[in-house]
């Protein structure tokens, strides 16, 4: 992934350092430069709808009820996609199919990416969305959080249990408040600061005195592997949603726009890294012989991409 990322910022400082493309050339070439490292000009955007004496066209608002059935719909549906989302992963990652435990996380993050790819593209092409102004590369960056936050999540499955994982996300805001202060300059209130630190301590607490009960035991133990991975998720994944947040303030994008983008690049990377270490066909050898795992592993997907 890094490989990856380096070579694509040497080809974005390259392209960039040149003046940006004319957007009345039409070639092949300039229409994807534009699309990639630029954006669109102002004068490729379609101007708002207007009235005969020069207004734009008002957009009518949603009723009250409207909103509320939406919201409740939301909520509702990003609830039982999410329990069921984390129940999966947990049940793949620990469940000894007929052949043996399932290994590979990144094949896990390329099918839920690839198949919220899929319900993205569905929803942009059949639904009306604001004109897309980002770069294209801007989503890169969302994209490489997203799959090391996912990977470590998967892989920390296998070193700690799924409650102590649960309750290591409850110290988030931690890491999120930093990223908020780095990416977007935010200020946060000092009892804010105090209320996470009391939440770590707590989560810290919870570990210790777990190990100290399974000591000796069968059970799943919280390993200094189990943690590091859990540090990565946290800090991946707290990038992950301030850099969006970035996004949809500067470029007013839809959350729509923003899955197309992010999970172009995920699946793209992803099978990149199946196919250079032979994962892939691995994994799929795997699903043949464990048609119950593939079953899983198909909800999996499911339920990732209507969460988001």
């Amino acid at each position: 992934y890094f490989l990856f990322f380096a070579l694509g910022y040497l080809a974005l400082q390259r392209v960039r350092s040149r003046p940006a493309p004319d957007p009345s050339d039409q070639s092949f070439s300039s229409v994807i430069k534009r699309f990639l490292f630029f954006g669109p000009g102002a004068e490729e955007l379609p101007t708002d709808e207007l009235t005969a004496d020069g207004a734009a066209v008002p957009k009518e608002a949603p009723t009250f009820s409207q909103t509320a059935l939406k919201l409740v719909f939301c909520v509702v549906g990003l609830l039982s996609s999410f329990l069921s989302w984390g129940l999966l992963q947990e049940r793949i990652m620990t469940t000894e199919y007929a052949t043996g435990r399932f290994q590979s996380s990144n094949f896990m993050v390329f099918c839920s990416r690839s198949f919220g790819l899929m319900v993205a593209i569905a929803v942009v092409n059949f639904t009306e969305q604001p004109r897309l102004k980002a770069p294209f590369y801007q989503y890169s960056f969302t994209s490489l959080s997203n799959v090391m936050s996912s990977w470590c999540q998967l892989e920390a499955l296998k070193y700690l249990s799924f409650p102590t994982q649960v309750l290591g996300k409850s110290s988030k805001m931690i890491p999120v408040m930093i990223m908020g202060k780095v990416i977007s300059k935010k200020k946060y209130p000092y009892y804010e600061y105090g209320v996470a630190v009391v939440i770590l301590f707590g989560v810290a607490m919870f570990i210790l005195s777990e190990n100290s009960e399974k000591a000796g035991s069968s059970e799943q133990e919280t390993t200094a592997a189990g943690l590091f991975l859990l540090i990565g998720y946290l800090t991946f994944d707290s990038f992950t949603s301030q850099w969006q947040g970035h996004l949809f303030r500067q470029y007013e994008m839809s959350s729509y726009q923003m899955m197309v983008g992010v999970n172009t690049f995920s699946a793209s990377l992803t099978l990149l890294s199946l196919i250079q270490t032979g994962e892939l066909f691995s994994s799929i050898s795997f699903l043949m012989n464990n048609p119950l795992c593939a079953e899983h592993i198909a909800a999996f997907a499911v339920c990732g991409a209507t969460g988001s």
